[in-house]
């Protein structure tokens, strides 16, 4: 099969996860939601893809691996340490069912197997129309709800360096600081389904700029982001030494913004 050809994504996720790839070299790439496979082949070292109908429209490369399962089957029937060789996952591309609640169990296992320098991508967090982010699949468009995590993640996990990123079509949240020890979104995933699959779109959608703290879309701004991550990452083990030389482990309260948009 030919490969798609780089221009038709110029200007969209596909040209955001290309530089992302030319600025983190990743050596593990995990993906769910691998569609034609475009995405996963950007990856240069082992890449592995995750999804249960595959329409590849890109030739497999050695290094590419594609399971073709649901990422909640794929994650509970691997040890992925056991096809990394024990290497973590250095970047993630979440782009699977369009439900809060999938992207959700993504991101949570990904987390496992991940170290704190891991780069977590989450697309379509930005509905353009109301429509956009409903539970149904829609024709002209669908995002599902997975907007949600954007506020999900910024209350229960501040500890996680969050930036949600205005790329076309439909945006792009991107993680980083992770911590595979962490266990508050698995000891709290009942409270937040039912606290975030609750919140309407349509309260959010005129104020999505402040509501979702809006970055503009840029190559710079990516490499800001890439050099803001390494800074935070540096920041995290600062004051987690700290923490342990004082005995006082750090209190992290969550972020009050959400109660704005109920």
């Amino acid at each position: 099969m030919d490969s798609v050809s780089n221009a038709s994504y110029a200007s969209d996720h596909y040209a955001f996860l290309q530089h992302l790839h030319e600025r983190l070299r990743p050596e593990v790439y995990l993906e769910t939601g691998v569609e034609h496979g475009s995405t996963l082949q950007l990856a240069q070292a082992q890449a592995i893809g995750i999804d249960p109908q595959p329409q590849l429209t890109v030739a497999l490369r050695e290094n590419m691996c594609i399971y073709e399962q649901t990422s909640d089957d794929f994650f509970a029937s691997h040890e992925v340490f056991g096809l990394t060789g024990h290497r973590p996952i250095d970047l993630a591309f979440i782009d699977g069912l369009h439900l809060f609640e999938a992207a959700l169990n993504d991101f949570i296992n990904i987390e496992r197997y991940s170290h704190a320098g891991t780069v977590v991508c989450i697309h379509d967090v930005l509905p353009s129309t109301v429509k956009m982010a409903a539970r149904d699949p829609q024709p002209d468009g669908w995002t599902g709800d997975v907007f949600g995590l954007v506020l999900a993640l910024r209350e229960h996990r501040p500890d996680l360096f969050s930036a949600t990123i205005d790329v076309p079509d439909t945006g792009m949240l991107v993680l980083s600081n992770l911590d595979p020890a962490n266990t508050t979104l698995r000891d709290r995933y009942p409270q937040i389904l039912a606290q975030h699959m609750a919140i309407d779109y349509a309260r959010i959608h005129e104020h999505r700029n402040a509501v979702f703290d809006l970055v503009p879309y840029s190559e710079a701004i990516v490499d800001f982001l890439v050099e803001s991550m390494e800074v935070s990452r540096a920041r995290a083990r600062v004051r987690s030494a700290c923490d342990f030389l004082n005995g006082e482990p750090r209190v992290r309260l969550g972020d009050s913004r959400l109660a704005s948009v109920r």
